[in-house]
């Protein structure tokens, strides 16, 4: 520029009052990454710097991807600023500042990323030198860990691609942080899994899908097991159906029984040695296809032709069959299942002579074989039953007391299991004329105690009418006896397995203050097991005044009682101490004794409404207070001992939870309404929100109910 020029436009400046202040210059970009790239402390004052100066957004995407280059440790003080960003109009800034806020573990960021995931938009944010910044398993970790809510497909999508990312031990902490609306992307997992490179996270995709019990996701359970090529994943998905009672699982279990698990599974394999070395697949797909035949007795004999011939083969491989190979046949119905079951229960062997050390293993199977012959029903097998009731001779004695400190004990353990079975046996065949010769045996003192208990509770299933109340009156002549207190305690738990309000209603005598405290326990849960009538409620209101029974007739209305007793079972417990009153009773052991006290999950208690009943009186407990405190802990305690129900039942006429869901799953679905209601507030009880949210799906009342249910936590 010519020199009279550049005067000009300088005394131009001086005229208007010299030249302006510059603005303050942004950090040079190849600064802030030289810095960042450094992790260095000027690289953070650069950054924060950038980001809390307003103006266009550009530098501040490049401060929020130069962040990324920090330790997430470090970048706390930055994380306000980046908030800021992320309310951001232009979208490149969000997009960065949430991928920042990913990046540093911020819980909080985690519901507003899912829909730009979901839209795509994170998957498109660059680092500073262009590589991608976005990282779906940081991302998948805030959300599964955090429980942030979002449409399946995004959450699906996301736990897909991080799987395959993550170690085994962040992918143990993704899967467990999925909750129940989350079953279906647990075999969406299990299908981008490799069964030989992630065996132990399939395991446990597959342990959260029982726990899950869904049945909408039997279409995709049946499609993984006819899909899958590895033996133990086929297996636990046929078992997942099975246990949603699907029929599908059994051309998968009638397989499974056909394999000798020595050939199947690689023995030098750390995570099948141990099922090449035992035969639970086996036990177990007998006893999920014995209850398929319970649960779907129109398709027996479609399950006979499948499963009769695996199970003869897989009996005949061994030289004793396991129990549940002898239920199946039974189940099923199969032609084979009397002779065996004969032969087993009454082996041609001598029982075991005096100083023997082993148990004979011609024994070892004949209590279970002598309990599904009773099953049978044939009249070929009661002579068997009686003679095994009866086969210790009269002047051995078979006590626990005699055998431990004789030298009989392996023959006293035969004649034990001989007995057991006997009774089961007589119990499952369910005909009374048994009831004298059980009768007789539980009373003889030098039977086996465990095999007089199981006369009595097989007599208590028997007994009604006359024959129970001529029991009940052989247990009040008992009265307090000490000396008689075995078969005290005996008869009363064994009329518990049956509980009859009008015969056993007279039991109420026995509770005295003089009774042993579990006599007493015994009689007070199998009163109120049985349902009180008015009568039996004002008298447990009587005995609650009594600080010796107090408990023990709180049990007997917590169970038996109606929402009046509730109130004055929590008024005792909750009254006010006065000088002139004794002060009011604990109530922390009324909790143990009902905690202990939920019976046993039988068709009976099922059928006859006793366990619905119990239910809705804990449901009823809770809306009364002690002290101050809400009686939330009658509903948990019964939650927490139903659901120990488990896959093994507990003897003749119990239910396992498989099962149990089944019949519950049923009578949702009938159009009886009373036990329609009580099928739904069983299965919230039990935690059953796999099948509350298929029926949830289901038109009319069912499904009206189940989502009702649904929107209140299970205790």
């Amino acid at each position: 520029m010519h020199l009279r020029s550049l005067l000009f436009v300088s005394c131009t400046l001086l005229a208007c009052g010299g030249a302006p202040t510059p603005a303050p210059a942004a950090p040079a970009s190849d600064a802030l990454e030289v810095h960042a790239r450094a992790k260095d402390d000027e690289g953070m004052r650069l950054i924060l710097a950038t980001l809390g100066r307003p103006g266009p957004s550009g530098p501040r995407v490049r401060a929020l991807q130069a962040l990324l280059e920090y330790d997430p440790s470090k970048t706390a003080p930055a994380v306000p600023l980046v908030e800021k960003s992320l309310a951001a109009s232009d979208e490149s800034e969000k997009i960065a500042a949430c991928v920042a806020l990913i990046a540093a573990g911020d819980e909080a960021v985690a519901e507003r990323a899912l829909p730009l995931y979901g839209a795509r938009r994170l998957q498109a944010a660059t680092r500073l030198d262009g590589s991608p910044a976005f990282d779906p398993l940081a991302l998948a970790r805030l959300v599964f860990m955090g429980g942030a809510k979002a449409p399946g497909p995004t959450r699906g999508a996301l736990l897909l691609e991080a799987l395959p990312r993550a170690d085994a031990k962040t992918r143990s902490v993704l899967l467990d942080g999925l909750g129940d609306d989350d079953a279906p992307l647990l075999l969406a997992a299990a299908g981008v899994l490799d069964p030989r490179k992630d065996f132990a996270t399939l395991e446990q995709v597959f342990l959260h899908l029982k726990a899950a019990a869904d049945p909408r996701l039997s279409d995709a359970l049946a499609r993984y097991a006819d899909g899958t090529t590895h033996p133990h994943f086929r297996t636990e998905a046929a078992f997942r159906l099975a246990e949603l009672g699907d029929l599908r699982a059994a051309p998968h279990l009638a397989w499974r029984l056909q394999q000798d698990p020595t050939k199947l599974y690689d023995s030098s394999d750390p995570h099948t040695a141990m099922m090449a070395r035992d035969d639970r697949e086996r036990v177990t797909s007998a006893r999920l296809l014995a209850e398929l035949a319970a649960t779907h007795p129109e398709a027996r004999t479609q399950l006979r032709e499948m499963a009769e011939q695996p199970t003869l083969g897989w009996m005949h491989s061994h030289p004793t069959p396991h129990a549940n190979a002898l239920r199946l046949l039974v189940a099923l119905g199969s032609p084979e299942a009397l002779p065996t079951l004969r032969k087993l229960a009454d082996p041609s062997d001598p029982i075991p002579a005096r100083g023997s050390a082993a148990f004979p293993e011609a024994f070892a199977v004949s209590q279970s074989a002598l309990r599904f012959l009773g099953a049978e029903r044939d009249p070929s097998g009661w002579t068997l039953l009686e003679k095994q009731l009866g086969r210790r001779p009269a002047a051995f004695d078979g006590s626990m007391d005699a055998i431990e400190q004789g030298s009989t004990a392996v023959a006293g353990m035969t004649y034990r299991a001989l007995a057991i079975g006997a009774a089961q046996g007589f119990s499952e065949w369910g005909d009374a004329k048994a009831l004298p010769a059980l009768v007789k045996y539980a009373e003889d003192p030098k039977n086996n105690e465990s095999a007089r208990l199981e006369a009595c509770t097989a007599a208590g299933w028997l007994a009604q009418g006359k024959a129970r109340s001529d029991i009940v009156a052989r247990v009040r002549a008992s009265g307090a006896a000490h000396k008689r207190q075995f078969v005290l305690d005996c008869w009363l738990t064994g009329l518990g397995a049956r509980p009859s309000r009008k015969e056993d209603a007279t039991l109420a005598t026995l509770l005295v203050p003089r009774a042993l405290p579990e006599t007493r326990h015994e009689v007070a849960r199998l009163l109120g097991a049985g349902g009180l009538d008015a009568e039996g409620r004002a008298k447990m209101a009587e005995l609650l005044e009594d600080k010796r029974l107090v408990h023990d007739a709180a049990l007997a209305l917590l169970f038996g009682g109606d929402a009046d007793s509730l109130a004055k079972v929590f008024a005792v417990y909750g009254a006010e101490s006065a000088e002139d009153k004794p002060p009011p009773p604990p109530i922390e052991p009324l909790r143990q004794l009902y905690a202990h006290s939920v019976p046993v999950v039988t068709l009976e208690a099922y059928e006859s409404g006793e366990l619905a009943r119990i239910a809705s009186l804990a449901v009823a407990a809770r809306a009364a207070t002690v002290h101050g405190a809400r009686q939330e802990w009658v509903l948990q305690a019964l939650a927490y001992q139903l659901r120990m129900t488990g896959e093994l039942d507990s003897g003749p006429h119990s239910l396992t939870r498989n099962v149990l869901r089944a019949r519950l799953v049923a009578a949702a679905k009938g159009s009886d309404a009373r036990k329609r209601d009580e099928a739904l507030l069983l299965l919230w009880v039990l935690g059953e929100r796999g099948v509350l949210g298929a029926l949830a799906g289901e038109v009319g009342e069912v499904g009206e109910g189940a989502k009702a249910r649904l929107g209140e936590a299970s205790p």
